[in-house]
């Protein structure tokens, strides 16, 4: 969210007509995360829930409307070929801080609760630690393949831009 409203600032004081650039490296960081909350939302979770849950206007826009904008906003507005080859690695910080944060709050509220565990494949109790595990790193890796493959499109954009000018 900082990084948006940096990018709103720098827009509107600049005087060119050029990309913003505000952290290139975090706001890639934030189109993978917020296009893994897209995916395990709408392919893990919306399933279990029902039509009115899933098609509250809460529940659009945070888990459809903002992750595909936010894409986009990437797509159109950052410029081409700034990504270096370790970013989709290091976008997988902060998934990796989230699973931290959430089983520090389970191990402190001794992982009791129905509200312990945000999402079913967090949920030790019912699948156990490697069943987690297996979640977890299945997930990771599926995101750090999707970190790529923006990675790559970014790459192929910026090709066809300069055929472009040719």
């Amino acid at each position: 969210m900082i990084i948006i409203f940096l990018e709103l600032k720098q827009s509107i004081y600049k005087k060119d007509d050029s990309f913003v650039s505000v952290f290139p490296v975090l706001k890639f960081f934030g189109v993978v995360a917020i296009s893994i909350t897209f995916f395990i939302f709408n392919f893990l979770l919306a399933k279990d829930r029902t039509i009115e849950q899933n098609m509250s206007v809460n529940s659009v826009l945070l888990h459809v409307v903002l992750p595909i904008l936010f894409v986009l906003d990437w797509f159109i507005f950052y410029e081409k070929n700034k990504l270096k080859w370790f970013y989709p690695i290091g976008a997988m910080i902060i998934p990796a801080i989230y699973v931290c944060f959430i089983f520090l709050r389970g191990w402190i509220l001794n992982f009791e609760g129905e509200l312990i565990f945000p999402y079913f494949f967090f949920d030790i109790n019912k699948l156990g630690v490697a069943g987690v595990l297996r979640w977890i790193i299945s997930l990771l890796i599926i995101f750090l393949i999707f970190g790529y493959v923006l990675y790559f499109i970014d790459k192929i954009m910026l090709c066809i831009k300069k055929n472009k000018n040719i």
